[in-house]
């Protein structure tokens, strides 16, 4: 038997959503941002304080709902998780189904009903993959949660785009380029061979070196390197860092072919903090998108920061290669 032994304190219950629970098994639970919610709590007025005291009522403990699962995770190939949504559509490895009438069937002396599942394809499949995508947007809502207005945008509190929908059309007018028209996978470098990773930490030559006292020190430099290496480490991919504007260059290119096309955030917030999620979606499969972001840039005096957007993909040599589909700047 247990009891609140001081009813002076507050007694906040948490639990680790299934949700949780998942990321947890999967190793990929990062607490980065805490939000607060009031969707389960009850009001009443009082003619003294504004609002009469709770602490006498019948609380419910934390429980798992639908809307705890916001952001659609992928595998490594990326094939969607399942999603818990409200609607009668579930996703599986980038599959919609939809539960159909139930098969009765008999195992010795036990009747059961099992469950008939169908899956969709071509106008079907991209209509229910409208529904299950904004499914997130609805469970996001669904929380509640508790935040400051804006007073600078009350009248604007809805984000507004230039364009809602973009189409990139390949014609006479505006071709590909021949030697970019078709490219085998295994002529692709691989993703530690790729100077699109040549910016990140994880993809540098950075072989142990001596200790360095030095906090100004470059430590990626390659003279720093040679003077203070502990051994001779082979240094796997030979291709330069790749700069903002070399990758300017090459995406002026790509403008000038009308490949560009820019949208406005026409109304948004005073701090204007965004997330997206990429899909590819076909007449019977959705793919999650690879993103990862290349940097942040001041250019023409404005701050650039540019994403490459993509896939992950495994050639014959079992190397894994990142096949860029997009390059995506936000720029303020």
């Amino acid at each position: 038997m247990s009891g609140i032994l001081d009813n002076r304190q507050r007694v906040m219950d948490t639990i680790v959503t299934l949700e949780g629970r998942r990321q947890i098994a999967d190793g990929k639970l990062r607490v980065e941002y805490v939000s607060f919610t009031d969707a389960a709590v009850f009001y009443e007025i009082d003619a003294v304080s504004g609002s009469a005291d709770a602490t006498a009522r019948i609380y419910f403990e934390s429980s798992h709902l639908p809307q705890d699962q916001i952001t659609f995770e992928a595998d490594d190939s990326g094939k969607l998780k399942p999603f818990k949504n409200s609607s009668q559509f579930q996703i599986l490895g980038g599959n919609i189904f939809v539960e159909t009438s139930g098969s009765v069937g008999v195992s010795g002396s036990t009747t059961y009903t099992g469950k008939d599942y169908e899956y969709l394809t071509d106008n079907r499949f991209s209509s229910a993959a409208e529904t299950i995508l904004a499914s997130s947007v609805d469970n996001f809502k669904k929380l509640q949660t508790l935040g400051t207005k804006d007073v600078l945008f009350l009248e604007e509190e809805q984000m507004k785009l230039s364009k809602a929908n973009i189409n990139f059309v390949i014609n006479r007018s505006h071709q590909i380029e021949q030697e970019k028209s078709k490219v085998s996978l295994v002529s692709l470098p691989s993703i530690f061979y790729n100077n699109l990773f040549s910016r990140s930490k994880n993809f540098r030559y950075l072989p142990p070196i001596n200790k360095i006292n030095d906090k100004n020190v470059d430590k990626t430099n390659d003279n720093v390197i040679a003077a203070n290496s502990i051994g001779n480490y082979t240094k796997f991919s030979e291709q330069e860092t790749l700069t903002f504007d070399s990758l300017n260059k090459e995406l002026k290119k790509i403008e000038d072919q009308g490949y560009k096309q820019v949208v406005r955030f026409d109304s948004t917030s005073l701090n204007n903090k965004l997330v997206s999620q990429v899909f590819e979606i076909t007449k019977q499969d959705m793919l999650k998108l690879d993103v990862f972001e290349f940097g942040s840039f001041k250019h023409e005096n404005k701050m650039k920061q540019v994403f490459f957007v993509g896939k992950v993909l495994t050639d014959d040599n079992q190397s894994d290669t990142f096949v860029r589909m997009y390059t995506l700047i936000f720029e303020q």
